[in-house]
């Protein structure tokens, strides 16, 4: 029975006001209620599904055309489906509650604007960091392996070079434009094309990068190469859409924006081992979409599957005949093509350059002298049991209060202290030790939760909620200090990689310094007790490279005390530290708490100090080992035997050597082996190169 037969429009009304009683958003339900409407009144029912469609927040357009056209009825779901489905909604004898309906839609509306709003902000956050990156990228005059490779002789246009910092290799960068020449994103390759992918997260749809300017044909390309190829061949504009999923958006964006000029959809072979999507097929349907031209690279499976693939193969010249038989698929009527004067070619883009005569110096302000800068991120790192966050409080309560620093400099405060923490609950332990730190409770705010899209509340998450936290801020106003316990819920990612730990602190640098406060990320060592602060510290020692400054917290084993210590300071003296007790007392007539009370300073290089507390020695490791190797080479097992009677261990040894600089040597060789039997043999006149 054919369509027309089948339409009955008054029972297509029906099944309408009862379909609006479902809602849009759950997948399985949205498919099904397609596969009903489609089974009854075939293509006839598509405008009523897809009206129905949009009340879903997460509605897209190009996913509805897909799923409408990917339908065949298949006699299991059919229009009985849909009534059953709307009864379970409250849909009763083909009456319309048109006030729920309308209620719901408003608050659908609702949702999808917010959803909206959101993405928004994290494709302008993503070209934010992708024009900064791009600013600080370098330009090149010599080709990297990827495109020699390629059989480049010359770097690729409009690209710049920059270092990946996992590894420290080079990549090479490409701009994501939008229509308007915007930069909105990244595509990074690596300098041997190992790899490919975005840098950044959430960016908008349809961006490209694109070589030449227009002159007869603009053409669409998937990939950097085949683009830079088709350039080249045609001497006209190629567009890069950075992959297969993008191409239709870009050709659509390209088509609304030039809709007489000619335009070729670059396909290319299929490639089982890498999809099961038929390129060619999917550029047809593009081609056909949007009144383009194809045109299909003319080379064997083995030779590759893309234009950049057959110039390599048969040359440049063979690329150009190919193109030049690009063709309308069967259906398409060609657009009325008129020529355009063209505008004056646009000056390149440039990095924006100061005079340092332009430039107003600024005196850098402190919280706390020499400690605690204002509008930087510091760290404040040490092992268990060493009172990090209760520490914490005590900085708070001088901030908050106009009160005192241990190096007896008054505060100008009081200012507010915003501190978040993961690790102790709030009511009953944090509020306590704030109370018996004396912090004015008036003036430090706890993060308690942050706003889902629907207006309810959710647990905060510093790696994605700090735009909310800058908001409320700013509503707090004159916030000093943010305390993070611990930073290392900033990351998004693997926290041993440096590339996510710099990722994700850098809206945290940017936050301490658009809102003029101290970040204060709480920090742990690792379990080994030796070693630079920045190799003891957890993660990638990008945390440490990141912040302004570290500062540490150890166990005094002499005095059986805690010290704060400064080992790491880029912005200050990096000597000194101060002694500190962690004391109980009662809060509120009987609630037991924690606090921090200072004790004097301690004059020192910070490293020393801490390797002085730790070990519980007044005498460090490092002068002992000096004293034993003073008369010339010792083979190492006799320096181990008579520093375990001065009272230190191998790993006490071995880290004293590495403070030395000392190159162990073994039969005329040298090495690097610590606490290792056998022949070797350490002297003080034998140091290792540069340093390492």
């Amino acid at each position: 029975m054919t369509d027309a037969v089948r339409l009955n429009l008054e029972e297509l009304e029906k099944a309408k006001n009862a379909l609006f009683h479902i809602p849009a958003d759950d997948r399985d339900d949205w498919v099904n209620m397609g596969y009903a409407l489609k089974s009854e009144y075939g293509d006839a029912a598509r405008s009523v599904w897809e009206n129905w469609s949009q009340t879903a927040a997460n509605y897209d357009a190009k996913a509805a055309s897909e799923v409408w056209r990917s339908i065949k009825p298949n006699g299991r779901v059919t229009i009985a489906s849909l009534f059953f489905k709307a009864k379970e909604h409250g849909y009763i004898n083909g009456a319309v509650p048109a006030g729920n309906i309308r209620q719901r839609e408003q608050q659908r509306e609702q949702l999808r604007a917010q959803v909206a709003e959101k993405e928004q902000q994290d494709r302008d956050d993503t070209a934010r960091r992708a024009k900064k990156r791009w600013n600080a990228a370098q330009d090149r005059d010599t080709p990297f392996k990827y495109e020699t490779d390629k059989g480049f002789d010359k770097p690729i246009p409009g690209t710049r070079w920059d270092i990946n910092q996992t590894d420290g290799t080079k990549v090479i960068l490409f701009r994501k434009l939008n229509m308007d020449g915007e930069v909105r994103s990244l595509e990074r390759i690596a300098h041997d094309g190992s790899y490919k992918k975005a840098i950044y997260g959430t960016s908008d749809p349809g961006l490209f990068t694109a070589f030449g300017t227009f002159k007869q044909t603009r053409y669409i390309c998937e990939g950097v190469a085949t683009a830079y190829t088709v350039h080249l061949a045609t001497g006209d504009q190629a567009f890069c859409a950075f992959g297969l999923g993008n191409l239709e958006t870009l050709t659509a964006n390209v088509r609304q924006k030039c809709p007489t000029d000619e335009i070729v959809v670059c396909a290319e072979q299929p490639d089982p081992d890498k999809s099961k999507t038929n390129p060619i097929a999917l550029a047809r349907d593009v081609a056909i979409r949007y009144n383009c031209k194809i045109a299909i690279p003319t080379l064997t499976p083995e030779a590759g599957t893309d234009f950049d693939d057959q110039r390599r193969a048969q040359g440049l010249q063979a690329v150009t005949a190919t193109l030049a038989e690009a063709f309308y698929p069967e259906g398409v009527e060609p657009p009325e093509v008129v020529q355009t004067p063209q505008p004056d070619k646009p000056a390149p883009l440039a990095a924006v350059l100061l005079k340092g005569s332009e430039i107003v110096p600024v005196k850098l302000e402190w919280l706390w002298e020499g400690w605690l800068p204002r509008s930087k991120l510091m760290l404040l790192a040490g092992p268990s049991k060493t009172g990090k966050s209760t520490l914490s409080l005590a900085i708070a309560a001088t901030i908050t209060t106009h009160g005192q620093w241990p190096d007896g400099s008054q505060y100008t405060g009081p200012r507010h202290v915003v501190l978040w923490s993961s690790e102790d609950d709030v009511q009953d332990t944090i509020v306590p030790r704030a109370i018996a730190a004396g912090v004015d409770m008036d003036y430090i705010h706890f993060v308690a939760a942050a706003h889902a899209i629907d207006g309810s509340e959710r647990p905060f998450d510093p790696a994605t909620d700090l735009p909310q936290l800058r908001a409320a801020m700013q509503r707090v106003g004159d916030v000093a200090l943010v305390i993070v316990d611990p930073i290392i819920e900033t990351v998004t990612g693997d926290m041993n990689k440096a590339t996510d730990v710099r990722k994700s602190l850098a809206p945290v640098v940017e936050m301490a310094a658009v809102q003029r406060c101290c970040v204060l990320g709480i920090h742990h060592f690792s379990k080994h007790r030796y070693g630079s602060t920045g190799d003891r510290v957890t993660g990638s020692g990008a945390f440490v490279a990141f912040a302004r400054g570290t500062l540490t917290t150890v166990n005094d084993k002499e005095t059986n005390r805690k010290l704060l210590c400064r080992p790491m300071a880029n912005l200050g003296p990096s000597d000194g530290g101060y002694h500190y007790d962690l004391v109980q007392t009662v809060v509120c007539t009987d609630i037991p708490a924690q606090k921090a009370q200072w004790g004097e300073f301690r004059a020192g290089d910070a490293d020393d100090l801490m390797d002085q507390a730790e070990s519980g020695e007044s005498t460090d490791a490092k002068s002992a080992l000096q004293e034993v190797l003073a008369d010339g080479p010792v083979p190492a097992t006799e320096i181990f035997e008579r520093m375990e009677g001065l009272g230190f261990t191998k790993d006490q040894t071995n880290y004293a050597r590495r403070k030395l600089n000392l190159q162990p040597k073994k039969d005329g060789f040298s090495g690097d082996q610590e606490g290792k039997t056998g022949k070797w043999s350490w002297c003080l006149e034998w140091k290792k190169e540069d340093g390492k």
